[in-house]
């Protein structure tokens, strides 16, 4: 019965789950990627194939994709940080679960940007900040953590509350740490479309799940 019972006060722990392993999974995946194509975008098939012998090349790639991952970074969290502040007053009129999906859907986007960019791989890499803007724009990392977090404590009185916030704290590490193990073994044996193709398909569950099971807070 405990187990039944515990299995019934799940809610918004699977979101953050998923989110973060889809996060962790695709972020060294990114950077892989960008370090290819900017190899592809310098030099020959043969200098990228063997690139550890050639010490020059490999060095400017490397310092190139260094600085293409700072900016990339900025693509994502400068949106990210100001549409969380417009959401989080929203959230408190239209509900947590509007806001909630929005994170899974601009990643959706980002992941079919990826797999483009994978298909037509001769495109410069600078067509990848295309779908980071737009995951920054639907809110992100910083959204999902607020809309999550306000959701539990929506639902929870302060007897439980401790407990079911340090559940879902763990989530972020939990799904982090998976994410990170599963993205290296995915890339060496499935390649950039399936491991794309795969957190593409988690964030489709997250925003069903959203949509039509969560319970509105």
């Amino acid at each position: 019965m405990s187990l039944v019972r515990s299995m019934k006060s799940i809610t918004v722990e699977p979101v953050l789950f998923l989110y973060m392993f889809c996060t962790f999974m695709s972020s060294p995946l990114l950077q892989q990627l960008a370090y290819r194509k900017i190899c592809k975008e310098h030099y020959n098939t043969s200098v990228c194939n063997n690139l550890s012998d050639y010490q020059n090349e490999q060095n400017y790639v490397q310092t190139s994709t260094s600085n293409w991952m700072r900016y990339q970074a900025l693509a994502l969290a400068l949106p990210s940080i100001a549409s969380s502040l417009v959401l989080g007053a929203w959230s408190d009129r239209v509900g947590r679960k509007a806001i909630m999906i929005l994170p899974p859907v601009g990643n959706i986007l980002m992941n079919i940007n990826y797999m483009l960019n994978v298909h037509f791989f001769s495109l410069n890499v600078n067509y990848l900040i295309i779908g980071i803007v737009i995951a920054g724009t639907f809110g992100g990392f910083a959204t999902t953590l607020l809309s999550v977090f306000s959701y539990m404590a929506d639902i929870t009185d302060k007897s439980h509350r401790t407990l079911r916030i340090s559940i879902l704290e763990s989530m972020v590490f939990l799904g982090g740490s998976v994410g990170e193990l599963v993205a290296g073994v995915m890339l060496d044996h499935s390649g950039f479309m399936a491991t794309f193709g795969l957190a593409l398909g988690l964030n489709c569950c997250i925003a069903a799940y959203v949509t039509f099971i969560l319970p509105e807070s």
